[in-house]
């Protein structure tokens, strides 16, 4: 009789999805959410939440690179106001044997809201920030946050103090009207007509 060739086993978990974190807010009611260390994750949640809290982005490895960006978070809905604290997310550095200096954002978007945005940046934070409702930023903390890669359209106020840096899209140039950097020492690059 002829024999099978052995099959060698893979261990594996159905359904879990490495650094994935996802929450549903079915009766309203979460006004913090915190997440540290993270990948692609989704959050979805009401109108309550006033607080997100983010910090030690993952990377997704593949034949020994980067291939994809730091992290995702989205988050359907926020009050009108909310605190965004962001801490390690992101990079600029050498990797995957590069010879220059590449920055890998984490990906955070903002879909319905808030108007306002309230950011602190602990050390130097590098986010794909997509946040179309946000007419108010204010950014304090300790070090650099690189918004730069997408266009805040709705964007009219600035506002940065503390130590804070802030770095956004020249795309903003179209509706910023007023940038406040009196109470920062901080370096601070934005664009305005």
């Amino acid at each position: 009789n002829a024999g099978t060739a052995a099959v060698a086993a893979k261990t594996g978990v159905l359904g879990v999805a490495n650094g994935a974190v996802g929450i549903t807010d079915a009766n309203g009611t979460i006004k913090t959410i915190t997440v540290d260390g993270y990948a692609n994750s989704t959050t979805t949640t009401t109108t309550v939440l006033e607080t997100l809290n983010l910090s030690n982005s993952g990377l997704t490895y593949g034949a020994g690179k980067v291939t994809s960006p730091a992290a995702s978070m989205t988050v359907a809905d926020t009050a009108a106001t909310l605190a965004l604290n962001v801490e390690k997310l992101g990079f600029t550095g050498y990797y995957n044997g590069d010879g220059a200096q590449t920055t890998v954002n984490a990906a955070v978007a903002l879909t319905l809201a808030p108007t306002t945005l309230n950011v602190k940046s602990t050390g130097n934070n590098y986010v794909n920030l997509t946040a179309a409702a946000t007419e108010t930023l204010n950014v304090s903390g300790t070090g650099l946050l690189d918004a730069s890669t997408t266009d805040l359209a709705a964007l009219k106020t600035v506002k940065v103090t503390e130590t804070a840096g802030l770095k956004l899209n020249a795309g903003v140039n179209d509706t910023v009207e007023s940038v406040d950097t009196t109470g920062t020492t901080g370096t601070v690059t934005v664009t305005i007509n």
